[in-house]
């Protein structure tokens, strides 16, 4: 039991990728982050074009094949074990990223 408690104990922190839209959200989330879950290890992705683009284009098959794209990005290539978008504007988008 000690032995599984030690092992427990020497887990990495986990590894969150937030994938931001918008600049001032990267600054926003840092301090929440520090008071609600201080030990999880921050990742920040941004693509300050996706509000513009979405502008013109809606969420249509390319806008989901950007976020799919993204969120390939933060699993494979950055390791993390979660993904949170901090724009909820991009609903179907982020819902794709989520069946994959």
């Amino acid at each position: 039991m000690r032995r599984a408690l030690r092992l427990l104990a020497q887990k990495p922190p986990p590894r969150l990728a937030l994938i931001h839209a918008m600049q001032p959200s990267i600054a926003s989330s840092i301090p929440a982050f520090q008071q609600l879950w201080p030990e999880a290890e921050l990742v920040h992705l941004m693509d300050d074009s996706l509000a513009r683009d979405v502008g013109r284009t809606g969420l249509d098959e390319s806008m989901s094949k950007r976020f799919q794209a993204l969120g390939r990005y933060a699993h494979d290539a950055a390791g993390c074990d979660g993904i949170l978008f901090t724009c909820s504007a991009f609903g179907s988008a982020i819902e794709a990223v989520q069946r994959e």
